[in-house]
Parts: C-alpha cells; structure tokens; sequence
C-alpha cells in the first residue's frame, strides 16, 4: 500500500528529489545496494521488500528509513535506600545513522554509577557499563549492591543495546535471482556472581527485513529469591534464502535488566554482571565459492569477492 501510494501522488518534482537522494546514498556509501529487494526466509519470515530509499528496520522505525545501518543505546539507574532515590530515568533512544561502532564517535566505556543511603546503615549502589555496541558485536555489564536493615531497599540498572545492517549478495557467475544461502549464528555471552535476593531480566532479540526471528530468539530471568528461567540457546543459527542482486536487513536487540533486593539485615548483591551478543552473518560453504556477501557498514563480508 505504502508504494502504491506514493506511486500515484508524487509529483514529478519530488521523483527527481528520491532519484537525487538515492545516488546521494549510494555515493555515500563503499557499495551499493539494489533496489527494490526481496528475501525468503526459511520457515519464520516470508517475502518483504526493501530498497535504498526506504530500509524498514524495526529496531529504529522511520527514524532511519533514509540510512544503511546504524547503532543504537538507551539506559536507566536507580537506587534506592528505605525511601531514599539516586536515579537517572530512561531517556528516548539515542540512535546514530550510518554509523558502525558507538566508539567512533563516543568515549567507550559510557559508566552511570548510582548510590543511596540512610544513617542506619542503609545503603544501595548501582553502577552499568556499556563496554561495546558497533554491528555485530554489543556488551555490557553491572555491579550492584544492597544493604538493608528492613528490607525497604533495591537497586536496579536497565541496558539496551542495538544495532542494524543491510546486507546484499552479487556474483559473477550465477544470474540475477540465483538462490543463495545465508547463515545468521547468533551467541550469547554472559558471567557474573549473585546473591539469593538478585534478579535480572536479560533479553536477545534478532531481525531480518524488519520481522522477528522467532528461533533467534533468547530470555534468561530470575526473580528475587527465585531460580533461573532460560528460554532459548545459548548459540543459535538462522539458515536465510537470498537471492543475488537483491539486498535484505539485519538488526540486534540485547536489554538487560540487572537489579538486587535488601532483604532480612544482609547484604544482597550481582558482581560482574557481563552480558554480550555476537551474530556472525556468513554465506554457505557453497554459495562462498560463487558469491560475495557485502554490507553497508563494512562489518560482515563473506565469500568469493574478487
């Protein structure tokens, strides 16, 4: 509907501008992506189009409909002590187009350190860390520390890491629309020494063309006072049927929610709170020897591109 649309109200003026901005986008670029796309999925995602001049990426909605890639970051802290806070509230995403590594453009690692206290002895601290966040690679970790007398304290930090690439396939052998296969492998990395009254909420999230792919999906919860939850693989691959010449999308998601309750005049606490998502996006060891996997931020490159 969206293309159709447009398709009859533009005016002659305004195709001129897109074509403008289009090779402005290609030029800006290493290489190209064709347009208009499609890409089947094995099994979780079905046909969906996407083009140079709009890439539908979920992570960062119409904010990057004019961008290739890009990474994103968003937090919020919190302690508190029998009443007393020490917050920094979650802010709007704060997204940079076309950019492939935050360390390009920020001081890495971005540390928010939180504290609150009471004069009996109550006193929570909560620190987060983001070690990396570029294409392909995000981390991150937390220390935090409880201590109460009445059970009336907590702390908690809250990461979101993210990420989008577009991706194409080219050939000098094989035809335009020639079958592809592509692996996208997905792997979780995560450490750390809790307390009983500890609980965290880590959340992995994958992409492709702007829908979710379910099988990529991972979820490791815990409740304060309660056990491990583990919904999905620690490692995990995604098997996707591109096609030479057309291009397809990829994005990242990891949110973690780390936090300790004071409970029962202890001290609770979550050290070493490192968690971390690689995605490794490859062709085929046979579609290598014909093809070559390209992407805007110049993060993935797989096959015979000679």
């Amino acid at each position: 509907m969206f293309t159709k649309y447009f398709s009859r109200k533009l005016s002659l003026s305004f195709l001129l501008l897109l074509l403008c901005l289009s090779s402005f986008i290609g030029q800006s670029n290493a290489q190209s992506v064709d347009s208009p796309a499609k890409t089947q999925a094995s099994g979780e995602i079905g046909n969906r189009a996407t083009s140079s001049f709009f890439n539908k990426f979920a992570l960062c909605g119409g904010e990057c409909n004019f961008s290739l890639f890009y990474v994103g970051h968003n937090f919020s802290n919190n302690a508190t002590a029998k009443g007393v806070s020490n917050f920094a509230n979650k802010q709007p995403d704060r997204i940079f187009k076309n950019v492939a590594n935050l360390g390009q453009i920020l001081n890495l690692p971005i540390v928010d350190r939180r504290k609150a206290g009471t004069p009996n002895v109550e006193f929570t601290d909560s620190g987060y860390e983001i070690t990396a966040n570029k294409v392909g690679f995000s981390k991150k970790s937390e220390e935090i520390t409880a201590t109460s007398l009445s059970g009336f304290s907590d702390a908690r930090a809250t990461v979101k890491l993210f990420w989008g690439d577009t991706l194409w396939v080219t050939s000098g052998t094989l035809p335009v629309g020639s079958n592809i296969q592509v692996q996208i492998k997905r792997t979780i990395g995560g450490s750390g020494d809790a307390s009983n009254f500890s609980f965290y909420d880590v959340n992995s999230e994958t992409y492709l063309n702007g829908n979710k792919v379910v099988s990529l999906n991972y979820k490791l919860s815990k409740a304060p006072d309660g056990p491990n939850v583990e919904t999905g693989n620690v490692q995990e691959s995604f098997l996707l049927t591109a096609k030479v010449g057309q291009s397809f999308n990829v994005e990242s998601l990891l949110e973690v929610i780390d936090g300790v309750a004071a409970r029962n005049n202890s001290t609770h606490f979550l050290t070493g709170a490192s968690d971390s998502v690689t995605h490794e996006v490859t062709l085929s060891a046979t579609s290598s020897q014909t093809a070559c996997l390209r992407s805007a931020s110049k993060m993935f490159g797989s096959g015979n591109c000679n």
